[in-house]
């Protein structure tokens, strides 16, 4: 599939992905920032693609066997804005956070399913000082965000708040992996585990306090987690990844200035990041090993001669 920008588009448009836990589906979102955004499903097996949502859509997640997506939307129509989840099949979505898109951390934003699709994990935001994590089951009644008091708290729902956040990952049906990073106004930097049953939460890192935090991943079926972490002042400054264990054990794998997007391969034999040699070349690098795995361009052309 090749994504095509028009010349009219705004220069900030970006792409972001999420997908289902073989691969075989794939959620893209198209931000255009003051604009039609647009969610589209794309199957890479068959290169088909089909549209699901238009709209001011800030995030949007796909479940683990594909079936579900949800989507933060922060239209002008307050009928609209708020946090949607849908089925993937026909497209059919309904509100499950209303909110006001007037307000500072509108709108909610999804952060990751369970593995059978019927939890979700999303972020509530708070303004300038970032998310907090927010359990909700799928098939609970609409809830609505209240910030008249100057704080944001969630009205109706079966909703439970975890901590603060701005990322999660379902580790099992009942372990949740949750990380948080601080902002210039305020927040915390932490990276904590949190047991569904029991609803008690596990620290597992918590940075200096002039730390950025995320991302942050747990290896598949393993026990160790990667952090990236950043010092706060002065600029962009180096992404120091951290490879961590549940005991507190904790390996360097190195410091990088260009460091972008960090995953695990499915296994968790490899971990993997995209780094810019320069403004039209990028890199792919397995932090494991310090071995380069591919070359690209980032505005087109063909590896070599780059545009």
């Amino acid at each position: 599939m090749r994504l095509a920008r028009p010349a009219s588009a705004p220069a900030l448009t970006y792409a972001l992905l999420s997908s289902s836990a073989d691969g075989r589906a794939v959620l893209l979102l198209v931000v255009v920032p003051e604009a039609t955004s647009s969610v589209f499903l794309v199957r890479p097996e068959t290169g088909d693609a089909r549209a699901l949502a238009r709209g001011a859509v800030a995030r949007a997640e796909i479940s683990p066997d594909g079936a579900r997506f949800a989507a933060g939307r922060n239209d002008p129509d307050r009928a609209l804005a708020g946090l949607w989840v849908g089925t993937v099949a026909d497209g059919g979505a309904r509100r499950l956070v209303a909110d006001d898109p007037q307000f500072a951390g509108s709108p909610p934003v999804p952060f990751a399913f369970s593995p059978d699709a019927g939890l979700l994990v999303f972020g509530l935001g708070l303004g300038e000082t970032g998310y907090r994590a927010i359990l909700v089951p799928v098939s609970s009644a609409e809830a609505r965000v209240d910030r008249s008091s100057g704080e944001a708290r969630l009205e109706g729902g079966g909703a439970t708040a975890l901590g603060p956040g701005t990322g999660a990952q379902f580790l099992s049906a009942q372990e949740i992996f949750v990380w948080s990073s601080r902002s210039l106004f305020g927040g915390e930097s932490v990276a904590y585990s949190y047991d569904v049953g029991t609803q008690r939460a596990t620290e597992l890192q918590r940075p200096s306090a002039d730390t950025l935090l995320g991302p942050a991943a747990f290896r598949p079926g393993g026990a160790q987690f990667f952090t990236v972490e950043r010092p706060i002042c002065c600029g962009v400054g180096l992404g120091t990844v951290w490879l961590r264990g549940r005991d507190g054990s904790a390996r360097k794998l190195g410091e990088w200035p260009s460091l972008g997007e960090v995953w695990w391969s499915r296994d968790g034999s490899r971990l993997f990041a995209t780094m810019g040699a320069d403004d039209a070349t990028g890199e792919v690098t397995d932090l494991l090993t310090g071995r380069s795995v591919m070359r690209f361009c980032r505005r087109g052309g063909v590896t070599g001669a780059c545009v």
